[in-house]
């Protein structure tokens, strides 16, 4: 069950309604500008000829990449965690087999392929170019790969707030905030999440590119260049399909004006991003991902979305409870269903800040709401109802609004300049230090899943994570302890009992062989229509030399699923103990059809081959 309490939800309650408040009283004493004619909204520019000139923005800059740099140090002594990283790379045979021989070929399949519900090729392509460069065993320069990347779009994102008239001093906090703070960890220390920060730096190109295409009396030359980033930006994540919508957004912050013209002129862009969110939605089915997660009723799952919403809100500004999972609750709280009042005050919010032409504003929350929205949970794909990786895009434009009523505030009280600036120096430096220390729990399954059950203690999936992690790196004890933890918090789950029978089964004792057969027992009686169930019981039928049992047992295996290779295996080794050898060399060739580059069968299939030849003779 779920950590999250009320307490979480007050936390967002006087949140919400503390901001209003807040940029209301800003605004009366904004009103003396207004009435001179001087709207303080309207964005002031940057000269492009400039930029690179002006010394102070490449400090600002060189300050940036250090100090972000610096927060996300420990991600680069980081390994790998069981955690996606073995399904999209470590142990994805388009990533791990590719070579130069079949390098083309396998890109291809990269291109054509799915990854757990997921189509984001371009992520998987670069891991495969890497393995090809450093191999798997140095995971060093994979995590420099990620940090690099956010270090892009850490300068894009100061370029992007410059232009859309922030200060220096602004851009800088707005850019600082992007950088270093604790919710982009996930997307940066988690080498999985290597789809974030790509699409990131393709998406911030692409958001670059336009307003310089605005602003620069709308030269063509941009446009192709626009749409190709907008492009790899979808093979790199499903996200970027808000792209449209938000050059929409960036027109009317630019033109103060919105009319179906300018949502017309983005035809082009609507329909990559139909056919990317159709592809994406055919996937997701394929994969099972949507109907996997059943928590709630359909008609709950929107109360998901607006707590989702509120939390995302708070932790903007409070990053608290950072947790690779966040786990629904077996039945919604009262919370949730009351979280719904965000509604109506995200609507009166909108309508508030456009009808007073406060521009900045709601620019700012507009592009937090049109990046966030999809990412929502509404439809209820994945373990969790929260992902701090979905913040990473969407924040830019809460932190926007926060450099914009620093500004403000320093503006209409000059002499509060130091204690500002103080202040936001040492809430830059708290935020430093809180993802300095995050970015360590990513250093390998063992800290990210205990990490995990620090905060939710009774749910399975850390445990048996956890315990899947120790048995691969022979903590063959503690593996053991947590995957009876999981089975005692869910009896009724036949994961767990598959994962300890698999421990038991490593150990060449007798006794403990009849504990996996045992165990394999209890999954299968669970769960009657999984083929690995059946492949490992017959495997340990076989241990205990019970041949015909295990040959009972591979043929269900088989029979349920035919592409299964592993079930072949085993079939094989008993097939040869049975001397059955003409059906052993046929498994032999159905294994090596579905796994081609298992050196040790092409030698047990030379061999099988030799023993018929002999059996023949005789």
């Amino acid at each position: 069950m779920i950590n999250a309490n009320e307490s979480d939800f007050r936390v967002c309650f006087h949140f919400v309604f503390l901001v209003p408040h807040f940029i209301g009283s800003m605004s009366k004493k904004k009103q003396k500008h207004l009435q001179k004619g001087q709207n303080t909204n309207k964005p002031k520019y940057v000269s492009k000829s400039s930029f690179w000139t002006m010394k102070r923005h490449i400090y600002a800059i060189l300050i940036l990449l250090a100090g972000t740099y610096i927060a996300f140090q420990p991600s680069l002594d980081n390994g790998y965690v069981n955690w996606d990283d073995d399904r999209n790379f470590y142990e994805n045979k388009q990533v791990t087999e590719i070579t130069k021989a079949n390098f083309w070929e396998n890109m291809g399949l990269i291109f054509q392929s799915s990854v757990i519900g997921n189509y984001n090729p371009l992520p998987i392509a670069t891991f495969a170019i890497e393995k090809l460069v450093f191999g798997l065993d140095k995971p060093y320069y994979w995590h420099l790969d990620n940090l690099i990347l956010h270090l892009i779009c850490v300068v894009l994102a100061f370029r992007i707030a410059l232009m859309l008239g922030l200060s220096l001093q602004g851009a800088f906090f707005v850019a600082m905030l992007f950088g270093i703070h604790p919710l982009r960890v996930e997307s940066v220390a988690w080498l999985t999440e290597r789809k974030d920060v790509l699409f990131g730096v393709f998406y911030l190109g692409a958001i670059f590119l336009y307003i310089k295409y605005l602003q620069t009396d709308q030269n063509r030359k941009y446009h192709w260049w626009i749409f190709l980033l907008f492009v790899l930006s979808l093979f790199s994540k499903i996200q970027a399909v808000t792209l449209p919508v938000t050059f929409i957004l960036i027109d009317y912050y630019l033109k103060g004006k919105l009319n179906w013209k300018i949502a017309l002129s983005k035809w082009p862009y609507f329909v990559i991003s139909a056919t990317f969110g159709i592809i994406g939605i055919f996937v997701l089915k394929g994969q099972g991902s949507l109907e996997a997660n059943n928590t709630y009723e359909w008609f709950q799952r929107p109360f998901v979305g607006s707590f989702s919403f509120m939390v995302y809100l708070v932790k903007s500004i409070v990053p608290y409870r950072m947790v690779p999972l966040y786990p629904y609750l077996k039945v919604m709280s009262w919370y949730m269903y009351v979280s719904m009042f965000i509604l109506p005050v995200t609507v009166w919010f909108i309508w508030f800040t456009w009808k007073r032409d406060y521009r900045k504003v709601l620019f700012g929350f507009m592009f937090f709401v049109i990046n966030i929205f999809f990412l929502l949970q509404i439809l209820g794909a994945g373990q969790g109802y929260l992902a701090d990786r979905f913040t990473y895009i969407p924040y830019f434009g809460l932190f926007f609004i926060y450099a914009y009523l620093l500004e403000r505030l320093v503006e209409w009280k000059p002499m509060a300049r130091p204690i500002v600036s103080g202040i936001a120096v040492l809430y830059l430096l708290g935020l430093g230090y809180i993802t300095y220390e995050q970015t360590k729990i990513w250093k390998d399954g063992a800290s990210m899943w205990t990490h995990v059950i620090k905060y939710y203690s009774n749910i399975t999936t850390p445990f048996g994570n956890r315990g899947n992690w120790y048995r691969d790196h022979g903590q063959r004890d503690s593996a053991l302890k947590d995957y009876s933890a999981s089975i005692r918090l869910n009896p009724k789950n036949a994961g767990p009992y598959n994962s300890r029978a698999k421990l038991y089964f490593m150990s060449n004792n007798v006794d403990t062989a009849r504990l996996a057969l045992a165990d394999y027992n209890k999954a299968i009686s669970l769960k009657t229509t999984n083929s690995e169930f059946y492949a490992n019981r017959g495997a340990a039928y076989a241990k205990l030399q019970m041949l015909d049992s295990a040959l009972i047992d591979l043929n269900k295996s088989i029979e349920m699923n035919p592409k299964y290779a592993t079930a072949y295996l085993n079939r094989f080794i008993v097939l040869r103990a049975l001397n059955r050898l003409e059906e052993a060399y046929k498994d032999t060739e159905t294994f090596l059809t579905l796994t081609p580059d298992h050196a040790g069968m092409k030698t047990e299939r030379e061999n099988t081959r030799k023993l018929i030849e002999q059996k023949k003779k005789k």
